[in-house]
């Protein structure tokens, strides 16, 4: 049987659970351990090192001893998370949009200031560049296939979102308002394009979610909604059966 070690940020639990589901029914065919950035011990989970931010050095190490425990065939990390939804669900305050030259049906948000796409997919990438370090770090010790699952993306209905914001975020969005729910949309597709294009350049193999799960807009269908972070744990055993499919294709036993 095909053995995965799972870690990244919390998307891997929505993928743990549904596996975990689908293991119990006999309906997949592949082992999965997980190794979460969230646990306690990783806290604080990083830190600035000669101006570029790192993730706490035990992660790698727990990273590199469960390899060694566990002698996995393939890994699978989630770096992409929360950072699309936190840019979706408040306004900054100088608002801005942007538009996605290849999905131009995304118009513009009235009384935004537009920033150029180049220049935010720059931004974009740089957020998420240094957290790939931690695959960088984990390549450069072991040669194992590694995929990568994206974030779900935004729901249509921008009241189930607001109504799942809390504290100081709460505090904001009642300050600057909310974006418009294509805004959200376009945040978390440039977020995944830049993902996808790091994951190209480190060899990795990207894993989209999967199409049932969408509404006829490319939304997440409210079924799959938990939070506006995560999907439920149906939806984590979508991709649990995306990457089974994922790992056969690439010569793997996923079943």
């Amino acid at each position: 049987m095909t053995r995965a070690l799972a870690f990244g940020h919390s998307q891997i639990g929505a993928l743990m659970r549904g596996h975990r589901s689908l293991r119990s029914r006999g309906e997949i065919g592949y082992d999965l351990n997980c190794l979460g950035f969230w646990e306690e011990q990783y806290k604080p989970l990083q830190h600035s090192d000669g101006g570029r931010m790192r993730y706490n050095p035990r992660v790698l190490q727990d990273i590199s001893d469960a390899i060694g425990q566990l002698a996995p065939d393939c890994l699978i990390v989630s770096i992409l998370g929360a950072e699309p939804y936190l840019y979706g669900i408040i306004n900054d305050p100088r608002p801005f949009d942007f538009l996605l030259p290849d999905q131009p049906e995304f118009g513009l948000s009235p009384g935004t200031e537009l920033i150029p796409y180049d220049l935010l997919a720059r931004r974009f990438r740089g957020d998420l560049d240094w957290q790939f370090d931690i695959v960088r770090s984990v390549q450069e010790l072991h040669r194992l296939p590694m995929y990568h699952i994206e974030a779900p993306p935004p729901v249509a209905n921008a009241d189930l979102i607001a109504a799942k914001v809390y504290g100081h975020f709460k505090e904001k969005m009642i300050e600057f308002g909310r974006p418009g729910v294509s805004f959200r949309y376009k945040v978390w597709w440039l977020f995944s394009q830049m993902a996808k294009d790091i994951c190209a350049e480190l060899g990795i193999i990207p894993i989209d979610g999967p199409p049932e799960s969408r509404d006829v807009g490319g939304f997440l269908a409210e079924t799959y909604f938990l939070d506006g972070v995560h999907g439920t744990d149906e939806y984590g055993a979508l991709i649990a059966r995306e990457v089974a499919r994922a790992m056969q294709s690439s010569g793997l036993s996923g079943g």
